[in-house]
């Protein structure tokens, strides 16, 4: 059945039937709404805010870490071949 197309009213028992129905039907979205409030408050609270800042500025730092680490590791190679190539002779 449509949810747009309801059935005649014939009596007043399907009256309070279509009342009833209609105030559940509010009633769960007043709830959905507001447990969607509350996830939408909890995300933004200042906690949350912080910790994730603070997690992503963590993240950062030990991808920065690790990029001079391999720099660092490359530079130290390519030393040692310069060094290596000068008591040798080589190029």
């Amino acid at each position: 059945m449509n949810r747009y197309l309801q059935q005649p009213v014939r009596s007043m028992r399907d009256l309070l039937i279509r009342k009833q129905i209609l105030q559940d039907q509010i009633e769960r979205k007043e709830q959905d709404i507001d447990q969607d409030y509350r996830g939408l408050i909890d995300t933004l609270s200042f906690r949350n805010l912080l910790g994730s800042v603070s997690r992503d500025v963590a993240a950062s730092n030990l991808v920065i870490g690790k990029a001079f680490a391999i720099g660092k590791l490359l530079i130290e190679r390519r030393k040692k071949r310069r060094q290596l190539s000068k008591t040798t002779g080589t190029k």
